[in-house]
């Protein structure tokens, strides 16, 4: 069992204890408040009018307008935060630097996360490498979700850990993870269907080994879908299906389907596909069809596409790998090669450190196991729908303290065999 060290501020006077870690990263928050103040522009870009319009939607006591027009295309989560800072009057400067506080508060909860395991040197390098993932830069000074999903998996990491750790307060940290994750889902719908996998998951694999400690995980998430029943009973209500999280599921997955040479399953907005020639059937018939309707109708047309077409599909779904995993945030601007190089050095970093997994594997403890699995299962879920990099790069507060974990149980191994030798 790779038991954690214990937490060791041996730089700072015991006045300082309490607020080192908050001291120690406020360079980043100044980097971060920095990047806000000189690259806000003065115009909403991509998805930011979508967010502040159901942030409005909610002051006026809907969230979706009714059948036929539903439009659930996000979760709540964001818009939730968004119509607090709209219902003070709080200006956009006030959103944006929001995203800053958070990350840096991610930062925090990396690092306390790595203490775990490492001494604090090893720990403050390791987050100090996130906070300089600079491909994150770009969200900063934006209205979108990437921020605060940055800052819920960040939570999720730690307090994942903590309850395996800490029986003190164990109720609360078992609480703290479920709402975690609830939030999560329900700021990124896609873990909505991450959740329910990795709870059956547990329940084998506690059923297999009863360890005691797996209850924890299991509760919590749980109690992740008890918090979503509010939002799910709104969606049936509005769309007679139960277990229904958003109707932006169906144009992703048909994009993906496309059997056209050119394509390659990127995102093509609707208003741009009822324009393109090759998708003139579905323009005639489905994409002008209310948001529900048309969600139903590209499913049905993408499950017909990838059984006609499977080899097509598989090429789709490789250039969707390429697209989530290395190519940046946009695979047409070649401009951004640049966030190629990052992704790289991490994919090669967490490759590496599935290299031996099975020899050690009874001895990494289960909390990685549980973050493991649930990052994999939304990773895997994420290649089958049209993909960008930063979809992958919101869980790197995970695969960053995964890969320094690893690494440093693989340095231990590797010097226990050096000393035998001697």
């Amino acid at each position: 069992m790779l038991y954690p060290k214990k937490i060791r501020f041996v730089y700072f006077s015991k006045k300082f204890k309490s607020k080192e870690s908050f001291i120690l990263f406020l360079p980043f928050l100044f980097l971060y408040t920095l990047i806000v103040l000189l690259f806000k522009k003065s115009y909403y870009v991509g998805d930011e009018p979508r967010y502040l319009m159901f942030a409005h939607n909610i002051l006026n006591g809907f969230y979706s307008p009714p059948p036929p027009d539903i439009n659930l295309w996000n979760g709540p989560g964001y818009p939730v935060i968004l119509s607090i800072f709209i219902k003070f009057s709080a200006s956009v400067w006030v959103i944006l630097f929001f995203n800053a506080v958070v990350i840096y508060l991610s930062l925090i909860l990396t690092y306390k996360s790595l203490n775990y395991f490492l001494d604090d040197k090893k720990a403050f390098i390791y987050t100090g490498i996130l906070g300089l993932y600079y491909p994150m830069y770009r969200m900063l000074p934006k209205i979108l979700t990437e921020s605060l999903t940055w800052f819920l998996v960040s939570l999720i990491v730690y307090f994942g850990i903590k309850i395996y750790y800490e029986r003190k307060h164990s109720y609360l940290n078992t609480f703290w993870l479920g709402f975690s994750i609830f939030y999560l889902m329900i700021t990124k719908v896609i873990f909505g269907y991450v959740v329910p996998i990795l709870l059956i998951l547990l329940l084998f694999w506690y059923f297999f080994t009863f360890r005691g400690y797996i209850r924890k995980y299991i509760v919590a998430l749980i109690l992740s879908l008890l918090l979503s029943l509010p939002y799910l009973y709104y969606t049936y209500t509005l769309t007679g299906k139960y277990y229904y999280w958003s109707n932006a599921g169906g144009i992703s997955l048909y994009l993906m389907s496309t059997p056209y040479e050119g394509e390659d399953g990127r995102f093509i907005p609707p208003k741009e596909l009822i324009q393109s020639p090759l998708h003139h059937r579905e323009a005639d018939s489905i994409l002008n069809l209310p948001g529900l309707q048309m969600d139903e109708a590209l499913k049905k047309v993408a499950v017909k596409n990838i059984k006609n077409h499977p080899v097509k599909f598989l090429k789709n779904w490789i250039s969707n790998l390429y697209r989530l995993f290395i190519a940046g945030p946009f695979l047409d601007e070649p401009k951004n090669i640049i966030y190629t190089i990052p992704n790289s050095f991490i994919i090669f970093f967490i490759l590496w450190s599935f290299t031996d997994l099975r020899k050690n594997i009874k001895k990494i403890p289960f909390p990685l196991y549980f973050l493991l699995l649930f990052f994999l299962i939304y990773l895997g879920g994420n290649s089958l729908l049209t993909a960008k990099s930063r979809m992958f790069y919101i869980s790197l507060p995970f695969w960053v303290m995964w890969v320094a974990v690893i690494g440093h149980f693989k340095k231990d191994k590797a010097n226990q065999k050096i000393t035998d030798i001697s």
